[in-house]
């Protein structure tokens, strides 16, 4: 079961653990409003949470279901202290946090799929878009975007998706209330962010790689270009660009793109 209590009382208060906080009860993408936030000069860690969102944007120009009352969906404002080529790690050092943030509600461990998948028990229920806005190159300005399921929708997942899609309440532990998951998520957010800005990205790879459900898997991997590649995930290099060695042998980098498992 979940609760709204305590999500009501911070969209009162307008804060989230620290972070100015504005709540949608519908819009079409979080990402969308977060971006023209950030382009007029809105703060720095802003977070825009929505009841429902009606477009909300997934990788590769895919739509994120984002039914009323089944999730999560919100978006960090950030100007990052990286250099310009660092900022692409956000993504997978948010999957970090996301994942460590939820572990200690769930029965099972919370794996990744690169780039930005929210995997339990072999199911996705959540995924993370990062974009970014460089027309200031001096404060790269990136909104995080995160959607999560927390039940399963009372009609059911689409079937193109219904047997990979999942909700946290299907492996929670715990009664989830979505107010006390917010905070919880956006404090692990910042701290593992302050931790890459500080630190670097090394920690923070060797944690992604513990929980990266494709190594060593086999997996699909359809090209920007439309080709199918079938291969073994060798894993991230450290850049946190994936890597596929296909069935003749030959290495891939994989820049962009769809990755799928094909066995579990």
């Amino acid at each position: 079961m979940t609760t709204k209590k305590r999500l009501q009382q911070l969209c009162e208060q307008g804060r989230v653990a620290g972070h100015p906080l504005r709540y949608l009860p519908e819009t079409d993408s979080t990402n969308r409003v977060a971006l023209e936030q950030g382009r007029s000069g809105g703060g720095t860690g802003m977070v825009i949470v929505a009841g429902h969102q009606s477009a909300g944007r997934g990788r590769l120009g895919k739509k994120w279901l984002s039914s009323a009352g089944g999730g999560l969906y919100f978006s960090m404002l950030l100007r990052p202290l990286l250099p310009l080529d660092e900022v692409a790690k956000i993504t997978l050092a948010a999957g970090v946090a996301v994942a460590e943030a939820l572990e200690p509600l769930c029965r099972e461990r919370v794996m990744l799929k690169w780039p930005n998948d929210i995997i339990i028990g072999h199911r996705k229920c959540g995924g993370i878009l990062a974009e970014l806005d460089i027309s200031s190159i001096d404060t790269p300005l990136v909104v995080l975007g995160i959607g999560l399921n927390i039940q399963a929708p009372a009609a059911g997942y689409p079937p193109e998706i219904a047997d990979r899609a999942g909700a946290l309440a299907d492996f929670s532990t715990v009664s989830l209330e979505d107010g006390s998951l917010l905070e919880g998520l956006v404090t692990n957010i910042d701290r593992v962010l302050v931790e890459l800005e500080q630190h670097g990205w090394p920690a923070i790879r060797t944690r992604w790689q513990q929980r990266d459900i494709t190594l060593a898997r086999r997996l699909t991997w359809v090209t920007a270009r439309g080709e199918v590649i079938h291969g073994v995930s060798q894993g991230i290099d450290e850049q946190g660009l994936l890597f596929i060695k296909d069935d003749s042998g030959v290495l891939h980098e994989v820049l962009s793109g769809d990755v799928q498992l094909l066995t579990r």
